[in-house]
């Protein structure tokens, strides 16, 4: 799927280092009463809306009134939310909308203070009393179902088995918190000042990255009932039987994957393969704006047919494993490369999949012999 360069946390707003420096642009000067109580807010709670500015992701266990020396809420310089033992009646709760449009479903989602701070829309909240416009129903998720991708040699993606409005919720992303990772781990999304969701591997896990021009739902923080959430939120209409696809960082910022191709970095390549085209990997050699790509093959189980017996009979693939070649070079042209793919230099740890592409071993085409 997912994730980070150093998706030591793959971030909806950024990723690794950079995730820690996410900020929200000063508000300009207020002129609705939206936007006078946001300022008020950020006034009051400076680290209103900066979920990875705060050390905890779960709700205060303050028994009576929040204090600073004694509230976690406080203590991050941020209100207290729904998952507060404090409760709806503290002095400090984020307050309730007072939208009557459906807010992020099909509603003004900019002019919504919840949405905007990544609160959960809850009861008290104008948009919640609306008939037929229940933000944010835990218990109302659309229909989806996890099958084979539509991006080329992707695995597993995730799809819409029924019509979603703009700004519903999809899904909530599922897993275990555990501090940042020190090693790259693109199963990980930063959730708080040092801390990760380690995702399992289910239902909107499955969302491939795209820019966020192109994707058509995106990734958020939601400070929920239970405690602070990722969720999957519908950026646009998506129809029925589409892929959901989303970018893993906010908008503005590049993806955590690479969507240009760089030397170093490893391609998609349509090539022709006995008159038939079909996917290949490639590690990028050079980069030519006119002339292409120059790339060094890697053989998935597809391609083993290239090496020759009795080699090949010897070589048993792990899931997601390929084989580096030595002396397979070649340049291709711009209309034969589809994408930048991340593959690992080692074996990864925890379950093999095929969503999941590296090599160790490496075929020596000139000698015809395994190097490794």
């Amino acid at each position: 799927m997912p994730r980070t360069k150093k998706r030591a946390s793959r971030s909806s707003t950024s990723t690794s280092a950079s995730s820690k420096t996410h900020r929200h642009a000063p508000l300009k000067r207020p002129t609705s009463n939206t936007q006078k109580r946001l300022w008020q807010l950020t006034q009051r709670y400076r680290h209103v809306g900066r979920p990875l500015s705060q050390r905890s992701w779960v709700g205060c266990d303050c028994a009576g009134a929040c204090e600073p020396a004694t509230c976690s809420c406080l203590r991050d310089q941020a209100p207290c939310r729904q998952s507060c033992v404090c409760g709806p009646t503290c002095a400090h709760q984020f307050p309730v909308c007072e939208c009557t449009d459906g807010c992020a479903v099909g509603g003004e989602r900019k002019k919504c203070p919840c949405y905007q701070m990544h609160y959960q829309y809850r009861e008290g909240c104008g948009c919640f009393s609306t008939e037929g416009r229940i933000c944010d129903d835990e218990n109302e998720l659309p229909k989806t179902e996890v099958k084979e991708s539509e991006i080329p040699s992707a695995g597993l993606g995730l799809f819409a088995k029924e019509d979603i409005e703009k700004g519903r919720l999809i899904g909530v992303m599922a897993g275990e918190i555990e501090p940042n990772p020190e090693d790259p781990d693109f199963d990980c999304f930063e959730i708080a000042d040092g801390i990760s969701l380690r995702c399992s591997k289910e239902g909107v896990y499955y969302a491939h990255e795209r820019h966020h021009k192109d994707a058509n739902a995106e990734y958020r923080y939601m400070e929920g009932k239970r405690k602070r959430e990722m969720v999957l939120r519908a950026m646009r209409y998506i129809g029925e039987n589409d892929e959901i696809t989303a970018q893993y960082r906010e908008n503005g910022k590049d993806p955590c994957f690479d969507i240009y191709p760089v030397k170093g970095a490893y391609a998609m390549i349509l090539g022709d393969t006995d008159g038939a085209k079909e996917p290949w990997v490639g590690k990028i050699l050079s980069v030519d704006e006119k002339q292409g790509l120059t790339v060094q093959w890697l053989l998935r189980k597809e391609g083993l047919h290239w090496i020759p017996s009795p080699i090949r009979e010897k070589i048993e693939l792990k899931p997601g494993e390929l084989i580096m070649t030595k002396g397979w070079v070649d340049t291709v042209d711009w209309e034969s490369f589809i994408r930048v793919v991340w593959v690992n230099e080692e074996e990864p740890d925890g379950v093999l999949n095929k969503n999941t592409w590296w090599w160790t071993r490496r075929y020596d085409a000139v000698k015809q012999k395994m190097l490794d």
